[in-house]
């Protein structure tokens, strides 16, 4: 009986060759070993691995595509909320400064006008709130030292309430600035069971008083409310409201162009492949 030659290992090369000649060409595993001289087990064998690896392959693949395309998702939500956010009286907040797609875009997009835009937009709305909180301080603090009517210390204290003239002065201020409408709010009063009359300019309490001096508190608050229009506050507003916008105009083109692109261009650390 002749000695049976050991094969030597099937290289991988081999093996894909053999699967194809299965899968494309249609030759049997029993053909496949008789023309290359190999055991049709081993033949099969391999076949069997070349297609336990094309599986892996593939599902590999499935797995990485979704992963890929939940991180665009995440970045597009990103920008969506980035772009809620960036206008001048937006109620809806930036996102917070450590959450990780902050570090996730700016890698994607390290040389966007975004990141300067964001830090100029973000220096403009403060200064937008300190000037309209000293421009309110300033007239409230020339209105307490000037009347002759009663102050009240406290929310339930009879007199006028200046904590509320504060901050309808403020938004007065911010109003007109941002190109609002130049109207007053209306006033409304409605009387104690003693007889004062509690005075509200639009939504905000501004005290109770005796009924004689129902219109005196009515001239007076009418009178801040025009200096607030006329203020050197109101005005550095109006030039800081107008950089604002502008800023917020080249921001919005940025993150639009982003949205509607649907894929952000770069890697970061969070990209799955």
């Amino acid at each position: 009986m002749p000695r049976r030659v050991k094969k030597p290992l099937v290289k991988p090369e081999l093996r894909r060759q053999w699967f194809r000649r299965f899968e494309e060409d249609g030759e049997s595993a029993a053909q496949i070993a008789k023309s290359d001289e190999y055991d049709v087990r081993t033949v099969r064998k391999q076949i069997e691995l070349s297609r336990q690896e094309r599986e892996a392959r593939e599902a590999r693949s499935v797995v990485l595509r979704h992963a890929l395309e939940e991180h665009y998702k995440d970045l597009l939500k990103f920008s969506e909320n980035l772009l809620s956010a960036l206008t001048t009286d937006s109620p809806v907040p930036l996102p917070q400064r450590h959450d990780p797609m902050w570090s996730a875009l700016r890698e994607h997009m390290p040389r966007s006008p975004i990141w300067k835009g964001i830090d100029r937009w973000e220096h403009l709305r403060t200064e937008l709130t300190k000037l309209q909180e000293q421009g309110a301080a300033r007239l409230l603090e020339e209105f307490e030292s000037n009347t002759r009517l009663q102050l009240a210390s406290g929310f339930d204290e009879p007199g006028v309430w200046l904590n509320n003239l504060r901050d309808a002065v403020g938004h007065r201020m911010r109003l007109l600035a941002g190109g609002g409408s130049p109207e007053l709010f209306a006033f409304s009063t409605t009387a104690t069971p003693e007889g004062w009359k509690v005075i509200h300019y639009g939504a905000w309490y501004c005290g109770t008083v005796p009924p004689e001096q129902e219109g005196e508190v009515k001239e007076l608050i009418t009178g801040l409310m025009n200096q607030a229009g006329n203020s050197p506050e109101c005005i550095s507003m109006e030039q800081k409201i107008s950089e604002l916008r502008k800023v917020e105009s080249n921001m919005s083109q940025e993150l639009t162009t982003i949205r509607l692109r649907r894929v952000v261009p770069g890697r970061c650390r969070y990209c799955p492949i």
